[in-house]
C-alpha cells in the first residue's frame, strides 16, 4: 500500500503538524505533495471543504480508493503544539465507521460530561462557514433562514440564539447573536441545539443538551427531528463519546493513529470483499 499526502505552506500549523507527525511515523511508502497526483491507494489530507483539495478528495473517492481526513478536534482543541485533531475515513465526518471501542481514550481525556439543559432556555441555532456554502454553492445565511423557519414552525414561543461559524458583523432576524466567548458559556442552560453538521452538537453532547443535526459525528447519536429531538441517557452519551475518541489523534499519537486507521481499513475492505 502506498500513501499520498497533501500539504502546502499555507496550510492552518495545527493541520500541518499533524500531517507532517503521520509522514514520519507512516508505516508504508509514502510521497507528500502540494498538488494531487493520484498514483495512490491512500490520500490523507487535512480540511476536506478546503476549495482548492475538494476536487482531488472526490476524484480519489470516486476511483474506489481511501482517504483518510483531519480536521480540528471535537474537544481539547487548545495549546499551541500537540493539538487533537479528528479524524474520518473516506467521508467528511466519522459516523458511519463509529463502533463499540474501549473507554480509555476518552476516559483519559479529562473531559467531563455536563448536566447543562434547561427545557425553558433558548434554541441555539448554529451557522455554517465559508467553505460548506461554497460547497453547497449557496448565498450566505441560506441554511440558517431556512433553519429558523422551521424553529418558529415548532417552536413559536422560543428565544432563538443565532452562534455563527465565525463573526462578520452578519445578523439573523429575529434571533440574538453570541459570538466571540466560549461555546460552554453560550450553550449553558439551552434547551436545544439546531445545526447541520457542526461540532458543537458534539460539545452540545458534553454539555447534556439535546440536539437536532443533519450530518456530522453527532448524527450517529442523534435525529434531525425539530419537534421530537432525540435525548439520550447520560450512558448512551459516554458511549458514544468513548468511540469517537477513538476518531480524534494528537500528533504525538500518529503511530497509533496509523495503526488504528489501517486496522478499520483492512476490516471495512475484508467485509466488503
Amino acid at each position: 500500500m502506498k500513501c499520498e499526502i497533501l500539504v502546502d505552506p499555507l496550510m492552518y500549523k495545527p493541520g500541518r503538524d499533524m500531517l507532517d507527525a503521520m509522514y514520519r511515523s507512516s508505516p508504508m511508502l509514502i510521497v507528500r505533495n502540494q498538488r494531487y497526483l493520484g498514483q495512490s491507494d491512500l490520500l490523507m489530507v487535512y480540511g476536506m471543504g478546503h476549495v482548492g483539495r475538494r476536487p482531488w478528495i472526490d476524484k480519489h473517492l470516486s476511483s474506489g480508493r481511501h482517504m483518510v481526513g483531519f480536521d480540528l478536534g471535537y474537544w481539547m482543541r487548545g495549546g499551541e503544539t500537540d493539538r487533537a485533531m479528528r479524524m474520518t475515513i473516506d467521508q467528511d465526518h466519522p459516523q458511519a465507521w463509529l463502533d463499540d471501542r474501549p473507554a480509555e481514550r476518552f476516559d483519559s481525556s479529562g473531559v467531563k460530561l455536563r448536566e447543562d439543559y434547561d427545557p425553558n432556555g433558548p434554541i441555539v441555532l448554529v451557522g455554517l462557514g465559508p467553505k460548506t456554502n461554497t460547497a453547497l454553492a449557496q448565498p450566505w445565511l441560506t441554511w440558517e433562514r431556512d433553519a429558523l423557519k422551521r424553529i418558529r414552525a415548532a417552536y413559536p414561543r422560543a428565544e432563538v440564539i443565532f452562534r455563527p461559524k465565525r463573526e462578520d458583523g452578519t445578523t439573523l432576524p429575529g434571533t440574538s447573536k453570541m459570538a466571540g466567548m466560549p461555546i460552554e458559556q453560550v450553550l449553558k442552560g439551552a434547551s436545544l441545539v439546531v445545526c447541520r453538521h457542526s461540532n458543537v452538537a458534539v460539545d452540545a453532547c458534553i454539555a447534556g443538551i439535546p440536539v437536532v443535526c443533519w450530518d456530522g459525528a453527532a448524527s450517529a447519536l442523534y435525529g434531525n427531528e425539530l419537534a421530537f429531538p432525540v435525548r439520550p441517557t447520560l450512558e448512551q452519551r459516554l458511549r458514544f463519546l468513548r468511540n469517537l475518541a477513538w476518531f480524534q489523534w494528537r500528533p504525538s499519537e500518529a503511530a497509533q493513529c496509523w495503526q488504528f486507521l489501517l486496522s478499520r481499513i483492512e476490516e471495512r475492505d475484508r467485509v466488503a470483499a
